[in-house]
């Protein structure tokens, strides 16, 4: 009776060590940073045809890529995740909304010139109300501001390249196209941090 038990964990360790052993190639090639020996290896997994993804460094652009990309005929580039505003820009853009309010002026309207007008008054008076809630509004993004950089100016030395989204690209060539080379030639540019297929 005690004999099944044992049988049972004998059978789940060997299943677990030949998983191991079958997968541990792949991830001594992927520790020893050889690019085109991983995609060998793993293209048994899947990937969309024609299609690979690639993160360029900071500083390099996308018009950095403009020969590889005729070379390989890609049709289409498309950015992975789409940059929002920061908070530095949101606070740029307050401010440069409450300047075009002090600066405002209407002397085509008939009543601008006369401040006793019913017209003039309540244009004043709309015009210190939207002033005032800028005022707000950029007194709390500069707060914002403010903690979010100094948090920046923290975590920037315990970042690395993988920690990174921007800059990170999605692109589409021929559907027969041989994307282990395409990984290859993209990976040595020297403008790519990482070349890689679109796993599925």
């Amino acid at each position: 009776m005690l004999r099944r038990p044992v049988c049972k964990r004998a059978i789940c360790a060997y299943l677990m060590l030949s998983l191991f052993f079958w997968q541990a190639p792949v991830f001594s090639a992927v520790d020893e940073g050889d690019p085109s020996e991983v995609v060998e290896r793993l293209s048994d997994f899947g990937y969309a045809p024609g299609e690979i993804i690639v993160q360029l460094k900071k500083g390099a652009s996308i018009s950095d890529l403009q020969g590889l990309n005729r070379q390989f005929k890609v049709a289409e580039v498309r950015e992975i995740f789409s940059k929002r505003p920061s908070a530095r820009e949101t606070l740029d853009t307050l401010r440069k909304k409450r300047a075009a309010l002090e600066a405002e002026q209407h002397p085509e309207w008939d009543w601008w010139g006369n401040p006793d007008s019913s017209e003039f008054k309540a244009y004043q008076r709309r015009l210190a109300n939207e002033k005032e809630e800028l005022d707000q509004q950029i007194l709390a993004q500069e707060e914002l501001t403010a903690r979010l950089e100094r948090k920046q100016q923290q975590a920037s030395n315990d970042l690395d390249s993988s920690d990174r989204v921007e800059d990170t690209y999605l692109l589409t060539t021929d559907e027969d196209a041989d994307v282990p080379s395409l990984v290859k030639a993209y990976q040595g540019h020297p403008a790519v941090e990482y070349a890689e297929p679109n796993y599925r």
